[in-house]
């Protein structure tokens, strides 16, 4: 989940993962990693009167979306990606 301290931090071109981390295991024993890499797109959008904020990234070459207080848990700073973690 990204907060918005987080979100302060990132700069354009930086990288979130997806909520679609996932490792899969062949049927012979390989192990494949299916990683939703998004790129911040813009800078942050912060309304305090609302306490909301939002931020502009893109996935591919004509996705785009903004991550929001209330998408904020679909996505995960790449630093963060519990993946990384299990491959240490």
């Amino acid at each position: 989940m990204i907060t918005l301290e987080q979100a302060k931090t990132l700069r354009h071109g930086d990288e979130l993962h997806g909520g679609k981390c996932r490792k899969h295991v062949g049927p012979r024993g390989g192990v494949s990693y299916f990683i939703e890499r998004w790129r911040v797109n813009g800078r942050l959008h912060v309304v305090k009167s609302r306490n909301f904020w939002k931020l502009p990234i893109k996935y591919g070459m004509w996705n785009f979306m903004a991550v929001t207080p209330y998408s904020a848990h679909l996505f995960h700073v790449a630093n963060d990606c519990p993946l990384n973690k299990e491959k240490a």
